[in-house]
């Protein structure tokens, strides 16, 4: 994946640069005397003067004992170098990179990366001007309207307290799953204590008529009417739920990069390769590591699953999710078949299960055991 970022990030042009250099003058004429090719070195051939990159009545062979040609003919020069955009060695160099072993220069190219694909972003909203004048426009008349007396200011107080938390939580969800397992605990460190909390308040007060963010936040009140509900499981589990679900969300967001990337270096024709190396160890029956055996175990079930296996691995608290996502990425997965089950496992099915599960480990009859 790094590879592909770095063909990516530096471009056609710089991939151009690093080649060899192919030196192309004019047309020798019908008389310009040909080079003697016993005086030539054993790495150095002779061809025809219509010698092109492309296929050609000329022998391609390299003279016996070279490892590389150069094609020579009056005046004009050029170098046999690998197709790909660096070389081989180069390639070698960027497959073994990492950013244990090389910091600095993952760091590059990865902001090289970014900075593309943020430009490419750009370019694309900038090809739709109506939509994007329609949204700056309604965006400073809702930060105006902020600073004109009435009662529409309080509403807009709410409602900007309402988005801000709830997109906190998305924000702790996407910090938890992004970065191929290197993301925060956020569930740990923030949603469990979070549910752990409403629950022994809920079975303080007797109820659930108390605010979770705020000022007055986990602060018993008399419940405003005699319907208020009691601290019962389910009436926590609702309490929670808007949270827990926007941390989902957030976990789903956090998997869409693998998935990205794995796509574009697929389209780039680099897809299946991890895979077909893979398929060839199992098929000559050579030693496999833990990790070869489970993303290949990874592999055969989304190819053979598809839907219900990503949503099976999304529903299940499993460290081998984001080798799922790599997987749809390589073999084509939809966009929205991806997506749609990784936010149904996580958001509806993973998050509800782990508040269920701290709601029932601070509940009065365990706390009591």
């Amino acid at each position: 994946i790094f590879a592909h970022m770095v063909r990516r990030a530096l471009g056609p042009s710089a991939r151009r640069r690093a080649r060899k250099p192919r030196f192309q003058d004019a047309e020798p004429s019908a008389t310009a005397p040909r080079p003697n090719s016993s005086l030539l070195p054993s790495n150095i051939r002779p061809v025809s003067a219509k010698h092109t990159r492309g296929p050609s009545t000329a022998s391609r062979a390299p003279a016996p004992g070279s490892s590389k040609g150069v094609a020579v003919d009056s005046g004009r020069v050029s170098f046999d170098v690998p197709r790909s955009g660096f070389g081989a060695e180069q390639d070698s160099q960027v497959e073994r990179m990492t950013f244990f072993s090389s910091p600095l220069k993952v760091s590059y190219y990865s902001t090289l990366y970014l900075h593309k694909q943020l430009r490419h972003t750009a370019g694309y909203a900038v090809q739709y001007p109506r939509t994007l004048a329609y949204s700056v426009a309604l965006g400073c008349v809702y930060t105006a309207l902020h600073f004109v007396p009435g009662a529409h200011v309080d509403v807009f107080r709410r409602v900007d307290a309402w988005v801000g938390w709830h997109s906190y939580w998305v924000l702790l969800g996407v910090l938890s799953s992004i970065g191929l397992g290197a993301g925060l605990h956020t569930f740990v460190l923030f949603l469990g204590p979070h549910i752990a909390r409403a629950t022994l308040t809920a079975y303080e007060c007797g109820h659930t008529s108390f605010a979770v963010h705020g000022f007055a936040a986990f602060q018993c009140a008399t419940p405003a009417s005699a319907a208020a509900a009691h601290a019962s499981f389910s009436a926590i589990l609702r309490k929670v739920a808007l949270e827990s679900l926007c941390w989902g969300a957030g976990t789903a967001v956090g998997e869409l990069p693998p998935y990205f990337i794995a796509r574009a270096a697929s389209a780039a024709g680099q897809g299946d390769v991890e895979y077909q190396r893979l398929k060839r160890k199992a098929h000559d029956r050579k030693p496999m590591t833990v990790k070869d055996r489970a993303l290949l175990s990874v592999y055969h079930l989304l190819r053979r699953f598809g839907f219900a296996g990503i949503l099976v691995f999304a529903a299940i608290p499993n460290p081998l999710f984001d080798l799922a996502g790599i997987t749809c990425g390589h073999f084509g997965v939809p966009f929205w078949t991806f997506f749609g089950a990784t936010f149904l496992g996580k958001s509806l099915i993973k998050s509800t299960i782990q508040s269920a599960v701290v709601i029932t480990a601070f509940s009065k009859d365990m706390i009591a055991i």
